[in-house]
């Protein structure tokens, strides 16, 4: 949700992409901002909306809160996001060999850390379904501590099968997205959800929340999942691993590549 100064005195007419925003529908708790900031947000929006030429929304779920949120109606103009397709190199032990690998088959979750993206779920969830597996799996999440109390909670739930990373290189990355079993995002909030595309373009299942935006992006690419419930998700790990949702990575690439998303931003801006 971009809100700069030069919104409030544009000289130029201006067109303002609006990707997400955690004010439009979730409560204090979730939203991860002091009540200063909250309101500064709030303003900012605004803001954005009175003083933009045209808005341009990632996906028909953010319009909706958007326009929910400000009790007005905005022409619906969604462009999704755009994606290029991974070359995938031959084997190179410096891409593909990563001493960040646990020692078990893994599920992949990249993400900034925060209450928001509901990983004390995820790893209760993993812990129900390693306890009766024979095969366990482990857990790594990639990305930076936001809410330091929240981290704080979910390091302790299970160590032994959960790794945290953060400030790794896009090789290690890489490595990690190709070597993973699944990829899984349960947050209980997105506007779009980039990572999970991302996976895809290494032809990975998917593991996803059971909410709005989810479903209007990958519905026919994931495994989806009530969030909330640690057990659903034990059982969502098992079918993720023994039988996965396939898909084709073109018929994404067909809604979401960069060049379809470069045609629908040339067909707004006119």
């Amino acid at each position: 949700m971009p809100a700069t100064f030069g919104l409030f005195f544009p000289f130029k007419p201006v067109v303002t992409f609006i990707h997400t925003n955690t004010s439009f529908s979730l409560n204090n708790r979730l939203i991860g901002r002091s009540l200063v900031q909250k309101y500064v947000h709030y303003f900012l929006i605004y803001i954005t909306s009175v003083t933009s030429f045209k808005l341009i929304f990632t996906s028909n779920q953010t319009h909706h809160e958007y326009c929910t949120f400000l009790k007005r109606n905005f022409p619906k103009y969604i462009i999704g996001n755009g994606f290029l397709p991974i070359s995938k190199p031959d084997e190179n032990p410096d891409l593909f060999v990563t001493k960040d690998l646990p020692p078990h088959n893994f599920i992949l979750s990249v993400s900034q850390i925060y209450r928001l993206k509901n990983f004390d779920k995820l790893i209760e969830g993993l812990k129900i379904y390693n306890s009766s597996s024979i095969e366990p799996l482990d857990l790594i999440i990639v990305g930076p501590v936001q809410e330091p109390d929240y981290f704080g909670e979910i390091v302790c739930l299970y160590p032994s099968h959960v790794y945290f990373l953060n400030n790794i290189p896009d090789s290690r990355l890489l490595s990690l997205i190709s070597n993973c079993v699944f990829y899984s995002n349960l947050s209980l909030f997105e506007g779009f959800s980039l990572t999970p595309g991302e996976a895809i373009l290494f032809d990975k299942p998917l593991l996803l929340s059971d909410i709005p935006v989810h479903r209007e992006i990958y519905s026919n690419f994931a495994r989806f999942v009530d969030p909330l419930s640690p057990h659903e998700i034990s059982k969502a790990i098992s079918l993720s691993v023994n039988s996965p949702i396939s898909y084709s990575q073109n018929e994404f690439l067909d809604i979401y590549s960069q060049d379809a998303f470069n045609k629908k931003l040339f067909k707004f801006l006119q």
